[in-house]
């Protein structure tokens, strides 16, 4: 016999939204499945609780033993699952007001390759929709004194970085990659800084801008002008991404060598180690893509390293490597990075599109036309009547 789920409003008002009881824990409660519980909530109307960013220690309140230990753990981060691909790995003095209100952004995005037939427009826009999201959650927690945004490399696709690249472009090489590029760039920033404002955009050279012209250069130029600073890093560079409130060294570069299985490959960890045991200040964590393998805190031959995901699908090989951006949270002396995800479900869908290459040639020809009306400020560009017409 089916079991009644027989509660209040109140009361499951008070379990749900006061002492932040998951459905399956209520559902367990009351011997009952979580979709019940569920189904209860929209029957009463009950919302449904803000994405969360962090688990209520109300369990473990009353043991004051257990959250000393907890501190001691050297590294891990007191976390809820996460919903709706979001999830913000905080420290547990978070939860204790033990921290600085204010904080510092540094978003991270490489391998966006704008110009090949295989870029993923929906994938990359739903990662958009998830960094405004998780943008969001950050501006009610702290007090965001300031964001900066790293291009680390492979923004256009390029030409003439392995033989026969060409025939894997749409269109005739050129700056019209450039173009397209600086629309869709400056669309997407016009977005973020409705909710937080950028201060600066650090420009790196990736392997598919090193070879014929440097076209991270033409950009670094496009962008110049839209209220925020524009530096070119060249190959990389370590950046304090605590600055004005702190100091935390990530020592940014695209990244080089190759590896079917692995996110970094062993060429880099030399290179970190070499660059590490060199610089004159403090490395806290090193970030790199070129790989198109998201995958936040890795520590690789005591070494910290973070790398982002391309926007690319990988022809090369069957399989798919994760797509997403980073997002690092400085507050107090705590820095967490947090990966921007696009939504599974799209990224899988659009992977798998037997047209991808001809959704491109539109995606593209759409979004040069918005360059030419939007930036070079051409409105009404009228085609010729043809002699049918005139007659």
């Amino acid at each position: 016999m089916k079991k009644v789920f027989d509660i209040d409003k109140k009361t499951l008002e008070d379990l749900y939204l006061n002492k932040q009881m998951s459905l399956t824990e209520i559902g367990k409660l009351y011997g009952v499945n979580p979709e019940t519980v569920r189904r209860k909530l929209i029957k009463y109307g009950i919302p449904r609780r803000p994405i969360s960013i962090w688990t209520p220690v109300h369990n473990i309140s009353k043991s004051n033993e257990l959250v000393e230990a907890i501190k001691e753990i050297p590294v891990g981060f007191y976390i809820k699952k996460p919903r709706n691909d979001i999830d913000i790995f905080l420290p547990i003095e978070y939860l204790e007001d033990k921290y600085s209100k204010k904080a510092v952004l540094t978003l991270v995005v490489s391998d966006l390759h704008l110009g090949h037939s295989d870029f993923l427009p929906d994938t990359f826009y739903s990662a958009v929709e998830t960094l405004k999201k998780i943008l969001k959650i950050l501006k009610k927690k702290f007090e965001i004194v300031d964001l900066k945004i790293v291009l680390n490399g492979d923004i256009v696709s390029g030409r003439e970085v392995y033989p026969m690249q060409h025939l894997s472009n749409l269109l005739p090489r050129g700056h019209w990659q450039v173009f397209l590029a600086e629309i869709i760039l400056k669309e997407v920033f016009d977005e973020i800084s409705k909710i937080v404002k950028i201060s600066t955009v650090y420009m790196i050279k990736g392997t598919h801008e090193n070879l014929a012209e440097n076209y991270i250069l033409y950009l670094k130029r496009a962008l110049q002008g839209n209220g925020y600073d524009v530096i070119y890093l060249s190959k990389g560079c370590t950046i304090n991404i605590a600055c004005p409130i702190g100091e935390y060294n990530v020592f940014f570069t695209h990244g080089k060598g190759r590896s079917d299985y692995y996110p970094v490959p062993l060429v880099m960890i030399r290179e970190m180690w070499k660059i590490k045991a060199e610089s004159e200040v403090p490395i806290e964590r090193f970030c790199m893509g070129h790989t198109h393998f998201l995958c936040p805190n890795l520590e690789l031959e005591g070494i910290k390293i973070d790398v982002t995901g391309g926007f690319q699908r990988w022809e090369k090989s069957h399989c798919q490597r994760p797509c997403g951006m980073l997002l690092y949270l400085y507050f107090g002396k705590y820095c967490s990075v947090i990966p921007v995800r696009p939504n599974k479900e799209i990224e899988i869908k659009e992977k798998l599109s037997s047209a991808l290459e001809y959704k491109n040639i539109k995606f593209y020809g759409e979004k040069l036309i918005e360059h030419v009306q939007e930036i070079e400020g051409i409105k009404n560009e009228n085609c010729k009547s043809s002699g049918k017409d005139k007659e």
